[in-house]
């Protein structure tokens, strides 16, 4: 993103995370819970959260969801990629939470966002190979 040009702030859960984060791409990183973002409402045009919501507990997305629409300027973007499938599990040691498209559609309708697109991408991954949503979306 900065390579494009955006002004671009991080977030991690873990300070750990955070350091290297901020050394590898020289952005200010924040340490913050996606369940209570530590920014102002309206703050940004767009938000990235690539994978990184798909660690919450269900009960906790919608939690998150409605942050991220707090701290959104009206007509901001969401992007998001979540797993596909059902239900909840331990994958390589990491709590996920998988989703249907009816449900992520239902779950960001509800929090006041339009979904412009949702599209199935295969991981990157040579391991294993995951489906994933990608999701844009705009608060509205």
């Amino acid at each position: 993103m900065l390579a494009l040009g955006f002004r671009a702030v991080g977030l991690d859960l873990s300070p750990a995370m955070a350091r290297i984060a901020h050394l590898y791409t020289q952005a200010p990183i924040v340490v913050g819970d996606l369940r209570a973002l530590p920014f102002a409402d309206r703050m940004f045009k767009g938000a990235w959260a690539a994978a990184s919501m798909l660690h919450l507990r269900r009960e906790d997305f919608g939690i998150a969801i409605l942050e991220a629409r707090r701290v959104l300027a009206v007509d901001g973007l969401l992007f998001l990629s979540m797993k596909l499938g059902e239900g909840e599990s331990q994958d390589c040691g990491r709590y996920v939470t998988y989703y249907d498209a009816n449900e992520l559609r239902a779950l960001l309708n509800h929090a006041c966002f339009e979904v412009l697109e949702l599209n199935l991408e295969s991981s990157a991954s040579s391991i294993q190979k995951d489906l994933f949503w990608n999701c844009t979306a705009r608060r509205k």
